[in-house]
């Protein structure tokens, strides 16, 4: 096999312990994570009114940053009442990845 002295054996053993010992914590870290989302009581499962909600309740919601919440509320505040979800397509940032993402959350009233 390899020719390594005891030294280097001991080095390549010590960088292969913390390489998996790593692994193991962000597997760990990516699991509490699914849990957390499927557990996490915080989120409601009902959708959310868009003429209704509040920047607090959208900073609430994962797959929403501070700024795209921020820009939601100030088209309502310019445009007025949502009349479909579809108008959120309108806000800069909102592309068509995250208004995918995005429509099953909300609704129109």
């Amino acid at each position: 096999m390899l020719n390594l002295t005891q030294e280097e054996r001991r080095v390549a053993v010590f960088l292969l312990t913390v390489v998996l010992v790593g692994l193991g914590i962000n597997f760990c870290l990516k699991l509490n994570h699914k849990v957390r989302r499927v557990v996490c009581a915080e989120e409601s499962l009902a959708k959310i009114n868009l003429n209704q909600v509040t920047l607090s309740q959208l900073l609430r919601v994962r797959c929403i940053p501070k700024k795209i919440a921020e820009k939601i509320i100030e088209y309502r505040l310019t445009n007025g009442s949502y009349g479909q979800v579809e108008e959120l397509r309108q806000i800069k940032g909102v592309g068509e990845k995250r208004f995918n993402k995005l429509k099953d959350l909300f609704f129109v009233k």
